[in-house]
């Protein structure tokens, strides 16, 4: 998890829902982000947490060790290329908040942070990407924020994310791949009947209009320079 940038708008979006952040929204939040691998129950990493930015810089490093076959509770064994193509990584931005909590709220546990917006990553493409999955990803607001957002469906993203998910190591893919197919496992086999029914006049174009950016500063370089 590299950084994220343009949270002010995710930020503002919150606001409507909790108050205490009007100010953050205006000069920065204090970010953390929370990450969990859909079908690994109970195990949960989160990075440190940057204060008073919309674009914090994490550089946060993460290892999740998975055996190549899981065996679930019911005795029925699944590989884990099954699992990785039909599950995803889930990314939740969290807010901090400096604003001490009542006794009774720490005793049961609960927290005044404040949820910003999650980022959900299918883990289908490190079966088919040798290099992974890296790139931006869009930051979805949460539902509650989303529900009152009704300017459409760009008005329900707050920033994004640089990820990068891959295998540790070059052959582990490979490895992942093998002990699935001894078990009976074939990845694409519907995806490629589907590709090869369609027709030409099944494709489409898209035309996509961007009516605003957020920009970090740090990253603009200035005309003439």
């Amino acid at each position: 998890l590299l950084r994220a940038s343009g949270l002010q708008a995710a930020a503002r979006a919150s606001v409507e829902r909790c108050h205490s952040l009007k100010y953050q929204s205006e000069i920065g939040v204090n970010t953390y982000i929370t990450i969990h691998i859909s079908f690994l129950e109970n195990v949960k990493r989160r990075t440190k947490v940057v204060a008073r930015t919309f674009c914090p810089e994490f550089d946060h490093y993460s290892e999740f060790p998975c055996n190549l076959v899981i065996q679930r509770s019911t005795g029925e064994s699944f590989s884990l290329a099954e699992l990785l193509e039909s599950s995803e990584a889930v990314f939740t931005i969290y807010h901090q908040s400096t604003t001490p909590a009542k006794p009774s709220t720490i005793l049961i546990g609960a927290s005044k942070d404040v949820v910003l917006g999650t980022v959900r990553i299918p883990l289908a493409g490190l079966l088919t990407r040798r290099t992974g999955i890296s790139g931006w990803y869009a930051v979805s607001l949460p539902e509650i924020t989303a529900s009152a957002q009704s300017c459409g469906a760009l008005q329900n993203l707050g920033g994004g994310l640089e990820i990068s998910i891959h295998f540790a190591h070059p052959n582990d893919r490979e490895r992942v791949v093998k002990a699935a197919e001894t078990l009976g496992w074939k990845y694409g086999t519907s995806g490629e009947e589907g590709k090869e029914g369609q027709s030409p006049e099944s494709s489409m174009s898209i035309t996509l209009t961007v009516s605003r950016i957020w920009l970090p500063l740090h990253c603009v370089v200035l005309a003439g320079r």
